[in-house]
């Protein structure tokens, strides 16, 4: 079954959360600017897309290690394997976050954002796989859960109140190997990203600036909250 919906989705891999992940890693891969509007627009609708702006990857430089890989293949293969990489994830998550020996039910794996997510070819599936993992690590190997805390990086502000809440309890108890292996994994990820731009960070900064987010309406309360007043 995910084989054919891998093959299925694929062929409609332009017209996806995903193409602006396949897009920025083809640049990258060329040690182009992964977020150069231009060269993205021409990527995308070559791949098939149909778009009159570029559909640019929003997330910061250290993402980019994770999304490196797809430059190497077409746009129909690395949409399959990025779905799979997807399901695989979530799967993983599951199974990490499972309490008691019993089986997780049939619910679990048909949740709704999941099924989005995976159909969007979106990240943040990642972003549950990096805290499935911070919490099976934090006891045991705190110096790995930091690592794993790359993951929701991807998108940090989404756990606006994770990290004050993680230095303050580093601090407490003195115990700062969590935050030692965050700042290993930021800092090898940003290392990958400055390896193929080395002037990525001026690259993100810049789009981010000419994206004008803040005049866009995005389908969460958020934006509807801030339409209202």
């Amino acid at each position: 079954c995910l084989a054919l919906l891998g093959a299925a989705l694929s062929r409609n891999a332009a017209n996806r959360d995903f193409i602006c992940y396949w897009s920025s890693a083809r640049l990258l891969r060329a040690h182009a600017n992964p977020y150069g509007t231009q060269a993205i627009l021409g990527l995308e609708n070559a791949a098939g897309g149909s778009y009159s702006e570029p559909f640019i990857m929003r997330n910061p430089p250290w993402a980019l290690f994770l999304i490196a890989p797809l430059g190497y293949f077409s746009a129909p293969v690395a949409g399959f394997l990025w779905l799979v990489t997807l399901i695989g994830s979530a799967l993983m998550s599951i199974r990490l976050l499972r309490s008691g020996p019993e089986k997780p039910p049939l619910v679990v794996y048909l949740f709704a954002p999941i099924l989005g997510c995976a159909m969007a070819g979106q990240t943040s599936i990642f972003l549950l796989l990096g805290i499935a993992l911070f919490f099976r690590c934090q006891e045991r190997w705190p110096f790995w859960a930091g690592v794993a805390l790359v993951l929701p990086a991807m998108k940090p502000h989404l756990f606006l109140l994770l990290w004050p809440v993680l230095l303050v309890h580093s601090w407490r108890t003195k115990q700062f190997r969590v935050l030692a292996g965050l700042a290993v994994a930021l800092g090898a990820a940003i290392g990958v990203a400055l390896l193929f731009d080395p002037q990525v960070e001026t690259h993100y900064l810049a789009a981010m600036r000419a994206e004008h987010i803040e005049g866009q309406y995005l389908p969460n309360i958020p934006c509807s909250l801030r339409a209202l007043v």
